[in-house]
């Protein structure tokens, strides 16, 4: 994998670039959840990379080497969410023409970027498939966005794991699903999961092998790649 330091406007990037191979490769913008940096997003990155995937990571206003403040900070709840989704919008945006890139896009948001990668998802029709790691989003519906799957740590707050099976009941019109069962289609972009990562909570999360399984097979059945 080569990896290499760029900037969109005053927001770092990193990417995660495939050495083999020349074809252009789909496009997985991964954000970080508050008071993190992209250097925590390190193993769904490499990951992802590793199997073919262009994955790109980034600092949000406020976090990491972004040197400017986040708008609202934890007080003005609607600021900071316009902060934080124009931040994604713009990494997002230069993503679908990124050297190497072929247009698509999947993006995956850990906690506090869960709800920013679900409100995009729902925004932008390039985006085939949305992961959230940790994920509450008062936004979702039945339909939007496209192919989601939410991850939780199995040791998190059970109001957690109610809201994910929450977010995936809404597709099957408020009957409670299962854990670890994939609902609809990914073809019409109506596939939904809610899965548990073994032994791990709100951090550790990042770096469980059952959540970087699940994020990879994910993205892989909505590109239908084998």
């Amino acid at each position: 994998v080569s990896i290499t330091r760029h900037h969109v406007g005053a927001i770092p990037v990193t990417a995660f670039t495939p050495r083999a191979g020349s074809a252009p490769r789909s496009v997985v913008v991964i954000a970080h959840g508050f008071a993190g940096s992209q250097q925590l997003m390190l193993p769904q990155a490499l990951t992802l990379a590793r199997h073919g995937y262009l994955a790109l990571t980034f600092d949000f206003p406020g976090h990491g080497r972004n040197a400017l403040p986040m708008a609202g900070g934890i007080v003005d709840f609607a600021a900071s969410t316009r902060a934080l989704l124009d931040a994604l919008g713009q990494v997002a945006t230069a993503a679908r023409s990124w050297p190497g890139g072929d247009g698509r896009l999947a993006l995956l948001g850990h906690s506090m970027a869960s709800d920013i990668v679900i409100r995009r998802g729902m925004a932008d029709s390039a985006v085939q498939a949305t992961v959230a790691l940790s994920a509450y989003s008062p936004t979702v519906t039945a339909t939007s966005p496209r192919n989601l799957l939410i991850v939780d740590g199995a040791l998190e707050p059970t109001m957690l794991h109610d809201e994910g099976l929450r977010i995936v009941g809404l597709a099957l019109g408020g009957a409670r699903p299962l854990a670890d069962r994939t609902y609809g289609d990914f073809a019409t972009g109506s596939a939904r999961r809610f899965a548990l990562a073994r032994g791990v909570e709100h951090i550790s999360v990042l770096y469980s092998r059952d959540a970087l399984r699940e994020s990879l097979d994910w993205i892989d059945r909505s590109f239908g790649r084998p």
